[in-house]
């Protein structure tokens, strides 16, 4: 019976481990759309859920495809 407590003892810290890291604070989740143009470009970014919601960033770009401004609205959490 001694050499079957070892191994009983491990398989416990082994449980109580996974048990402790499966009860962490859980992650946060995020959604990013991005939207571009005819031409290509990227003209919005926005992003939902509990990381940075409502946080949006729009582009306007020149005749010359140079991204010109960036607008951000909405703050990171």
């Amino acid at each position: 019976m001694r050499g079957l407590i070892a191994p009983v003892a491990a398989l416990a810290a082994i449980v109580v481990a996974a048990a402790a890291a499966l009860s962490a604070a859980p992650m946060g989740n995020e959604t990013i759309n991005y939207s571009y143009d005819a031409r290509g470009r990227l003209t919005n970014v926005s992003h939902s859920g509990s990381v940075n919601n409502n946080l949006q960033a729009n582009y306007t770009y020149d005749k010359a495809d140079n991204r010109v401004t960036v607008n951000v609205t909405g703050s990171p959490n």
